[in-house]
């Protein structure tokens, strides 16, 4: 077994793995003695004198190198795809001279971790942006995101309508928490008609059926037919149901982080009809916006709400039911205020959409960087040649074939590399087969 005892620079390649896997290498940086590898690994260890290893683990993760494996990979159906020890010997690797090589894997090595560290940035703006987001709702909700309706009046020296007035409930709906001028009322104040559970039906898959949505539309907020099924119902027995534009549908069953999420329908009427995982919520608009309301209600203070509202069995998913609605208090300004706040909420919203889908191009584009980096690394594209500098600085160069018929006159030498390199290319770029001797 102590042949199989890991040392650094030793390569290490995955035999069997899935088509997009196979072939996969890395280098081992370890201490020698530290570990053994397993039957599913290839190890190969370089000859130093002739490549680093460190430039052949970066070819190895080339495009060419990874289509190359994918091709060889041999395997019967239903099991993973192989490659052998042959395989990787016949792999051709374009060989530099060797000060050229040292500056490739150094050059390489600055930009992909570049790469790395833009990626990271990158990936904490869906994050950041979903703390942004809660902030500017909870700034809405505090009126503190718009001047108030009572701040506009003094300046302008007028009265205004406050949000009890408005709806004529009680002084006790005051709360000394809130600005002047707002309320905290229960939901079902607010309400044009009762609170409603969706359809049971089950899906029909006839053209004759009801379309009605599922709960991934409210989920995304994406009302398309693509988020909606056929259901056995007659469309005349069901027209408490048929959705209306204004409509605020709310999730009384998901998992625990989804449930009681809440979208605005905007669609036209009699489109479709929603199910019994929904519930639905009609505003009487003369006293609150539905869009107000919608916002509201993806608050993080209200998910926390339908959270600690929501009930289930283990294993089933956690359901709020109407009450839970209903009871939820909202923190409710003046008509007028409610559409400054809807106004100035969407267009912040909007701008985090606009850096989000930014962001999200800018790591599409890094997905491809590494692969970039490594083709022109590989081409001769990456670092000023060996060749390029020798003619600037008026001297000669050994250039890799030179390397490999010295190191191969070497007595101490003579023996089949276990990697070596490529067959011929441009710029004085040879090529050698990995087991070829040299």
């Amino acid at each position: 077994m102590a042949d199989l005892w890991l040392q650094p620079g030793d390569i290490l390649v995955e035999r069997a793995n899935t088509p997009e896997l196979v072939g996969t290498s890395c280098l081992y940086k370890g201490s020698s003695g530290w570990a053994i590898f397993p039957d599913l690994l290839i190890r190969v260890r370089v000859a130093n004198e002739k490549i680093l290893p460190e430039y052949l683990e970066a070819f190895l993760r080339s495009q060419e190198a990874r289509h190359y494996f994918m091709n060889a990979a041999q395997g019967t159906a239903g099991s993973m795809p192989k490659i052998d020890q042959s395989s990787i010997e016949r792999l051709d690797i374009p060989l530099p001279p060797f000060a050229e090589q040292r500056r490739i894997v150094a050059k390489v090595q600055v930009l992909l971790a570049r790469v790395s560290a833009a990626r990271e940035r990158l990936e904490k703006v869906p994050i950041l942006l979903k703390r942004f987001r809660q902030a500017v709702l909870a700034k809405a909700f505090r009126g503190e995101l718009v001047p108030t309706e009572a701040e506009l009046a003094a300046r302008e020296g007028r009265s205004f309508q406050s949000a009890v007035e408005l709806l004529g409930q009680p002084t006790d709906a005051v709360n000394d928490e809130l600005p002047e001028g707002w309320a905290e009322m229960p939901f079902r104040s607010l309400l044009r008609v009762p609170l409603r559970n969706g359809h049971s039906a089950k899906a029909s898959g006839k053209p004759s059926g009801v379309r009605t949505l599922t709960l991934s539309a409210v989920t995304y907020g994406l009302f398309t037919e693509a988020n909606t099924k056929l259901t056995v119902a007659d469309p005349e027995k069901v027209t408490d149901l048929w959705l209306e534009a204004g409509d605020i549908l709310i999730e009384r069953a998901n998992t625990p982080e989804l449930v009681g999420t809440a979208r605005l329908y905007r669609g036209p009427k009699r489109w479709a009809i929603f199910p019994d995982l929904i519930i639905r919520a009609r505003i009487a608009d003369r006293f609150a916006a539905p869009e107000y309301v919608e916002l509201f209600l993806q608050s993080e203070s209200t998910r926390r709400y339908f959270q600690e509202a929501a009930q289930g069995t283990a294993g089933s998913m956690p359901k709020i039911d109407q009450g839970a609605v209903e009871r939820l208090r909202v923190a409710l300004p003046p008509l007028t205020e409610q559409r400054r706040i809807v106004f100035k909420v969407e267009a912040l919203l909007a701008a985090a959409a606009k850096v989000e889908a930014e962001a999200n191009r800018q790591l599409r584009v890094l997905e491809r960087a590494p692969q970039a980096i490594l083709q022109k690394a590989f081409a001769g594209e990456l670092v000023p040649t060996e060749a390029e500098l020798a003619s600037a600085e008026g001297r000669s160069f050994e250039s890799a074939e030179e390397l490999l018929h010295h190191v191969a006159a070497t007595p101490a030498s003579r023996h089949p590399a276990e990697v070596a390199a490529p067959r011929a290319k441009q710029r004085g770029r040879p090529r050698r087969t990995i087991g070829q001797s040299v």
